[in-house]
């Protein structure tokens, strides 16, 4: 530009030594471009960030492997804000620090100097071999952007920050770190940078202000910050002890291997967890992470549903705990069995010291309850004849009130009182001598059923000596109902797990409908506002015209 105005001046005071002759020209030709070259750097200052900052959108086949593959509580894909009816954070996931969740990504920093933001996954890897494609976009108006990210795969999760992009130092596992800055002054960045710590091996402390020199089991050169419209995408295949990192800047066209490494993530034996952390310094940049998307390896096979959250541990811990229980109610029973014979034994011992066995004074308490029993028929019997005589004194009190009134009756109408008084005393021997035999008759009775219970005191004791084997058929039988109780309650357990899966599957399909039908509502909004833009282009060219 400075060029420009250079060769205009000159050209001017030539004109002006010749005369002055076409000096409005020359003003004409000098200033009115450098008016519009003033604006086109004003625009381009102007628009250029906020192009940088907008955010892709995922490509129709990262949508529709959302559908098919992706595990669901391994992953998230926009729109984040979906659960805005009430519901809180990123399902499956907690951040902290400066990150943010936004409907089209998290941002784990802003433009912002010395911010440190992360992400992890709540739910343990549970997979031998598995795949993650992270969607990433780097962006901002920093001539010298920093610091970089990292995806972890950790044995646990960290809900701190610290020196290796927003990572604490420690850590067992792997991170793969996205380094933007050249702290070395090499010239060697972008680079990616992968750090492995193995199960029981000593923590380290890492060198980032050398760029990872000597401490990294693999590395790489890439330009994945903000090179196009797409997302760059980073995908972690992990398979047979190998991890591989493929890269890509353009949605995952073009993806190139940056490096392979053996490592050992022991997910059998030990829990590891997503995580994404960055990380910002003395200068800074906009570290946005758009998708996560885990699935499992095509052609691998799996010991278990990876789509289901049960892991083959939590399984066999409940069928642990199913044998734990039948074992405790065998060994309650041997318990009991033992108890039981114990006491057989003590009685024997206790019959060969001279002292009574046990079914002895089984047969004496029988002794005691059915003496005990007789004493109550005898209390009931004695109530009775109270009640039976008390009853009868009331009758005769009444006959010898009648008695009395037909006497005075007879006084007053016959002639021969002492024959009426003779007739009475002849009633009264006779009620004397019907009460007489009543209490020989009872006391018959009751000869007779002592008779009765000493004959039966025989069959009372073989009964009870059967009775321990009918109380033994009885706790069989609870014991097997108690058994047959436990094995439907479980298969009603599974019934129910089982048609809560169903409906949180059926959940999953609303809320992928849900979500497509975002993206269609978007691409229809868009395909509308790009009509209307041409419309007005449209009509402004032919008002134009």
């Amino acid at each position: 530009m400075s060029a420009i105005v250079h060769q205009g001046v000159s050209y001017r005071m030539n004109q002006k030594e010749s005369g002055g002759k076409h000096t409005a020209s020359v003003y004409r030709g000098v200033f009115f471009p450098l008016s519009q070259l003033l604006l086109l750097a004003i625009f381009a200052t102007v628009v250029s960030p906020a192009a940088a900052s907008a955010s892709p959108k995922l490509t129709g086949s990262q949508m529709h492997r959302t559908i098919e593959k992706v595990i669901e509580h391994h992953s998230f894909t926009p729109p984040l804000l979906r659960n805005y009816y009430g519901g809180e954070g990123l399902e499956h996931w907690f951040v902290g620090g400066t990150a943010v969740v936004t409907d089209d990504h998290v941002r784990l920093t802003g433009n912002y100097r010395d911010q440190e933001g992360y992400m992890w996954n709540r739910e343990a890897l549970d997979m031998p071999s598995f795949e993650i494609i992270v969607g990433f976009h780097l962006h901002g108006t920093a001539r010298y952007p920093a610091d970089g990210f990292a995806i972890w795969l950790t044995s646990s999760p960290q809900n701190a920050t610290g020196p290796l992009m927003g990572h604490p130092m420690d850590f067992q596992g792997v991170g793969v770190v996205f380094d933007t800055f050249d702290n070395d002054g090499a010239g060697n960045n972008p680079a990616v940078y992968v750090l492995y710590n193995a199960e029981g091996s000593e923590n380290r402390e890492y060198t980032t202000s050398n760029d990872f020199k000597n401490e990294h089991v693999g590395s790489c050169e890439y330009a994945f910050r903000q090179t196009s419209a797409k997302f760059s995408t980073a995908r972690l295949q992990y398979k047979n002890e190998t991890l591989r990192v493929y890269l890509s800047n353009s949605a995952e066209e073009d993806e190139t291997l940056c490096t392979s490494v053996s490592v050992q993530l022991k997910t059998d034996s030990k829990d590891y967890y997503i995580g994404i952390t960055a990380a910002t310094g003395g200068y800074s940049d906009n570290h946005d992470i758009a998708f996560v998307h885990t699935m499992p390896i095509e052609g691998e096979k799996y010991d278990h549903d990876v789509y289901s959250r049960t892991t083959p541990v939590e399984e066999s811990a409940n069928h642990h705990e199913a044998v734990t229980e039948e074992n405790v109610a065998k060994n309650d029973e041997t318990n009991k069995n033992q108890t039981h014979e114990q006491e057989n034994a003590t009685s024997a011992e206790s019959a060969n010291e001279g002292e009574k066995p046990l079914h002895e004074e089984k047969v004496e308490q029988h002794d005691a309850e059915k003496q005990e029993k007789e004493h109550k028929e005898e209390e009931k019997q004695n109530a009775d004849k109270h009640h039976e005589e008390g009853k009868r004194d009331e009758e005769e009190h009444q006959q010898a009130e009648e008695r009395e009134e037909d006497k005075q009756e007879g006084r007053r109408q016959s002639p021969n009182p002492r024959r009426k008084h003779r007739s009475e005393d002849q009633e009264e021997e006779n009620h004397k001598g019907k009460r007489t035999s009543e209490s020989k008759k009872r006391s018959a009775e009751s000869t007779n059923d002592e008779k009765e219970v000493s004959g039966t005191d025989e069959e009372e004791a073989a009964e009870l000596r059967h009775e321990s084997n009918r109380a033994k058929g009885r706790r069989a039988s609870d014991r097997r109902s108690r058994r047959s109780r436990d094995v439907d309650r479980d298969r009603e357990e599974d019934e129910a797990t089982a048609d809560e899966d169903e409906s949180e599957d059926e959940y999953q399909e609303g809320e992928e409908e849900e979500r497509e039908d975002v993206v269609r509502r978007r691409k229809a909004n868009r395909q509308r506002s790009a009509s209307s833009k041409r419309n007005r282009k449209r009509r402004s060219r032919d008002r134009r015209d």
